[in-house]
Formats: structure tokens, sequence, C-alpha cells
């Protein structure tokens, strides 16, 4: 028998492996829920529903869809029947490899195991250094890595995705002037395609291939750019997966205890608007614009001195697109403990922040409500809302980013 282990692919495209394996009734589709690494319950909701999607078409196919809830239970139902051949795709997630070393264990010697990639651009190990090292530094990877990609570039599979009106509304309307409006929070600048990419439910070749039909502006490179970050951030985590709960560096950062700090801002009650306004969207809806993402990391770290691994895990918990290796990379990028991360000085203010981003202050107006009747200039103040019926800022931002300033200068010194 054979059969295809589904995994990061909840997708259906013509001709591509899956679709071949069902036309020609090969065996069934394996799926396991747990191997995919749902961060959440949003996450789990959404899974369902793409499992329920996805077992329905194949089996309108005329294939055969087998679901577990555990790897254990999948692992017990593969030794007892006869396989000579699985399909599957490449692990990178760190559930995905342990499930996969698990079964590849039980396997007769003699099943053939065959695999390649779904979730990627490239192989993870295509790019590297002159030494046959890893990058650690974004920039040369992405040099090298568009170098490539503009010469190995292929074709890819094509399917429809619940996100594609959105997607094709963005590469008509707002790739080209995407350097421009992806930091403007609020302002739908952005593909908004990370909850796609998470699961697999589009492939970012697929993207890619789009975005190249497109006439190529400083836009859709700036696109591209961030697109291989994502790559950039599996390739970090394949070489050093400890790092996904240490310092990326290794250098030593001693932390605050401040319980009550990190509870407001969970809440959203910082007193700080553009602060306050992320976290009470995230709570709501769990998504976040990625400028709000550094903002709000950039407070919990640089301004309350908290541990960045209780913001990573708090954002894990919550986002619908969050992915175990970008956000890790995220926090510790903004934490400046990650390799690629700048020294002391990335500090964020999000007083100047929330007005440059956000200068009419009409997304912070949205989320928190009681700031709904101030003028834009008063919010944007640090002390501007002090007469107004809002709480008072928990922190003075400049006394604050001085302590974070001088703390890490005195590390790089040692």
């Amino acid at each position: 028998m054979e059969v295809y282990w589904l995994v990061h692919e909840m997708r259906w495209e013509k001709d591509n492996p899956l679709w071949k394996f069902v036309k020609a009734n090969k065996g069934p589709v394996l799926y396991c829920q747990e191997t995919m690494e749902a961060a959440n319950v949003r996450q789990k909701s959404r899974l369902q529903s793409l499992a329920d999607q996805l077992s329905k078409t194949i089996i309108d196919h005329g294939g055969t869809w087998i679901d577990f809830s555990t790897t254990d239970e999948m692992i017990g139902w593969i030794k007892s029947h006869s396989i000579h051949r699985l399909i599957t795709s490449i692990a990178h997630l760190p559930k995905h490899k342990r499930d996969q070393k698990r079964l590849r264990s039980i396997l007769p010697v003699n099943t053939a195991w065959q695999e390649s990639e779904r979730q990627l651009l490239l192989p993870i190990d295509r790019i590297q250094t002159k030494q046959q090292g890893t990058y650690h530094v974004f920039t040369p990877f992405y040099r090298n890595f568009r170098a490539v990609l503009d010469r190995e570039r292929e074709g890819c599979y094509r399917g429809s995705f619940q996100g594609q009106a959105d997607w094709d509304q963005f590469l008509s309307d707002r790739i080209h002037r995407y350097h421009e409006t992806r930091d403007l929070i609020g302002k739908k600048g952005t593909s908004q395609m990370s909850q796609y990419l998470r699961f697999g439910e589009v492939s970012p070749c697929r993207l890619v291939e789009d975005v190249w039909k497109q006439a190529m502006s400083e836009g859709a490179e700036s696109w591209i750019r961030q697109l291989i970050w994502r790559e950039f951030y599996y390739r970090i985590y394949e070489e050093k997966p400890q790092a996904m709960t240490e310092n990326w560096n290794g250098k030593p950062v001693v932390w605050e205890e401040n319980e009550e700090g990190f509870a407001r801002w969970k809440a959203g009650e910082t007193g700080v608007p553009v602060v306050d306004a992320a976290m009470r969207q995230l709570a709501a809806t769990g998504k976040m614009p990625n400028r709000a993402r550094m903002i709000a990391a950039s407070f919990l770290i640089k301004d309350l001195h908290v541990d960045w691994r209780k913001g990573e895990s708090y954002f894990l918990d919550q986002l619908v697109d969050a992915d175990p290796y970008l956000n890790n990379g995220g926090w510790q990028w903004v934490a400046s403990t990650g390799c690629d991360a700048q020294p002391y000085f990335r500090i964020f203010n999000p007083w100047t922040q929330g007005k440059r981003f956000d200068p009419d202050a009409e997304w912070i107006k949205e989320w928190v409500e009681e700031l709904r009747d101030i003028p834009a200039k008063e919010v944007h103040k640090p002390w501007g809302n002090r007469g107004y019926k809002y709480i008072s800022p928990i922190c003075d931002h400049a006394e604050e980013a001085r302590r974070a300033k001088n703390y890490y200068q005195s590390q790089e010194r040692k």
C-alpha cells in the first residue's frame, strides 16, 4: 500500500503530487492535526475547517481520507498496515520533525520514503555562505537568495484558496505602493497572506509567480524581500533550534519581574495608545499589523524590561498567523538577542511611531474607544491626554529607553 502523509499543504492544486496521488487511487491520504503544530485555539479551529474542506474535495475526487487525532494514533495505524511507499513533505517545524523521525523509525527498511518541499521557496540549505555555512545577517542572505531565485524560478501548481480575492486585489491595487504603505497601521497596505501561508493554504512559490507576472517595481521587490525573511528565519532555526527558548546570540540579559506591567500590556491598559490599540485588537481578533507588533514588543522589552519569551509566548497563543519560527525571530530581533539584531539602540518610541504610522489616530480610536473624542494631536502626545478620561502612561518612555540603552550598551562592552 502507498500512503500520502499530508503536512503543511492544505491545498488542492491540479497536477501537484497530492492531486496525482488521489487521481491514481494509490491509497489513503493521512492527516493528523497534532503534527501541524497549531499554536492556539484560533489556529486549531482554522485547521479543522481546512481539513473538513480538503477531505471533502479528496473524497469527491475518488480518494480516501483518514483523520487521526494524535501522532500515536497515526503511528499505530501505520504499524498495523503493510506500507511500501510513503509520500510526504520535508519537515521544518519542531513537531513535524519529531513526528517524522518517529514515523521513519517504525517503517520497514524497504519502505520507500518520498518527500519534497511544500513550505519554502528554495531548499532550506540552498543558500549558504562561501564557507558553506548559514548566513546570520539578513541582507547578504537576501541578496544571494534573490539571485538564485531569479535563476532557478520554475512554474508551480495552482489552485484556489480562501484568500484569493484579497490576493488578487493586492496585486491589482496595492503591490506597487507596498514599500510606502506596508507600515501604515490600520490601512490595507499589505498582502495579508501570512495566515494562508501558515498551514500551506497557498504556497509561497505560487505567490511569487503571481508577482513576477506584474511589472516589477520597488513595491513588488519590497514584498518579495519580506517573504524572504520567512525563509531566513526557517534557515537559522534549522541550524540552531535551541534558540527557540534561548537568546540566539548567547548574550545574557537580566530581565525584571514586572508582573503588573506584563498584565497591563496584555490587557491593553498601558496608557500608551498605540500599544493599547495593538493589544486590544490582538485579543479581539487574533490579528495585529506588523508595525504594531514591533511597537508593542519593543514597549514590553525596552520600556517594561520584561523577558521577550513572555511576549513571544503570548503572541503565539493569540495570533491567527502564529508561526513558531517567525514569531520567535521577530521577538528576538526587537529584543536585540537574535542573530541579525542591531545592538542596544534598537528601541521604538511608541509615541512617535504612533504619530508617524497612524497620524490621524483612526486605527487607535477604533480599538481604544476611550480616545474616540480626543483630537489626534493630543492622542500622540506623551502627556497630552492627561486632561481626558484615559489612564496615564504606565511609564515614562524617555526614562525607560535611557535605562535600556545604558544596560545594553554596558553588555556590549563586556
